[in-house]
């Protein structure tokens, strides 16, 4: 029965106050619409980084008088270090003939220019970074010195990826603390506001010898429903812009549905915190105000 009448009076509340709550509507859709921009930027720029890492190659050249099979055993070798996605021997025939195509070398070169044989191999994106690229290496070319001549790995790209990834954490982190704190004092101005218009009512529930609780949770009510309003817009939003807006925003690409939906879910926790202290705030300030 308690709900019952919690839930008239919330709905009663909405009815008389609708431009403050619209106000509130208002802020928590703007609001998220500017954590899930910003959060999917983030994700994009880091997924995009990853992106190029898995692309990065790593080529161990060969001693010319190592065996196929010594070779092969190698091969397999190297596919069972840590964060090796992929592995496999490039003969030099075949790496010839990649030459060849890219610079249009003309065949007589071949008897010139004798290309050795070569493992190539990709890294999983998170093992694609200098410090853990530069052990890996070091530590093929000590172990094995019989069969390997040398190893080469691009490292003034691999160090951009690094210092980009170094940029995005940083920023992404800030960014985020930033977005939060302006999107808890927005929504937390526009609460205020439907509070302060409700003086009255708080008042009177005090007077009447009402527990906090019961005058507090339909005001409490009212700012998560016009919240959740507010949020599901920005996710619809969200979405309409994910599906639609790829050829404007090519970043877009990198950002999936649920990544928008996890990233407006995640304000769901300060909203609700916010709605509640401040009806309970409110209840104090009316019951000191009674007495």
């Amino acid at each position: 029965m308690r709900l019952w009448f919690q839930g008239m009076a919330s709905k009663a509340l909405m009815k008389r106050r609708k431009w403050p709550v619209l106000r509130m509507v208002l802020v928590a859709f703007t609001g998220s619409v500017w954590c899930i921009a910003g959060g999917s930027w983030i994700l994009a720029v880091w997924r995009e980084v990853d992106a190029q890492a898995e692309n990065v190659r790593v080529e161990i050249f060969l001693h010319s008088d190592a065996s196929d099979s010594t070779a092969n055993n190698f091969v397999l070798a190297v596919r069972q270090m840590p964060g090796v996605e992929s592995a496999r021997l490039v003969s030099g025939d075949e790496l010839w003939n990649s030459f060849a195509r890219e610079v249009g070398a003309e065949d007589e070169l071949r008897e010139i220019v004798e290309l050795p044989s070569i493992v190539r191999f990709t890294l999983r994106s998170q093992f694609v970074r200098a410090p853990s690229l530069a052990l890996l290496t070091a530590a093929i070319e000590r172990q094995y010195p019989e069969i390997v001549r040398e190893v080469v790995w691009p490292r003034e790209f691999v160090a951009i990826l690094d210092s980009r990834r170094s940029d995005v954490t940083i920023l992404g982190f800030s960014a985020a603390v930033l977005s939060i704190v302006m999107f808890s004092i927005a929504l937390m101005y526009a609460f205020r506001a439907e509070i302060h218009q409700a003086g009255g009512d708080l008042e009177l529930g005090a007077l009447l010898g009402a527990s906090r609780t019961a005058i507090a949770t339909p005001h409490f009510v009212v700012g998560v429903v016009a919240g959740v309003l507010g949020l599901v817009s920005a996710w619809v939003f969200g979405i309409i812009v994910l599906m639609n807006g790829t050829l404007l925003l090519p970043w877009l690409r990198y950002v999936d549905s649920i990544d928008v939906v996890l990233i407006a879910s995640s304000l769901l926790v300060p909203g609700l915190i916010i709605a509640w202290s401040l009806s309970i705030n409110a209840v104090r300030r009316a019951e000191l105000k009674g007495r």
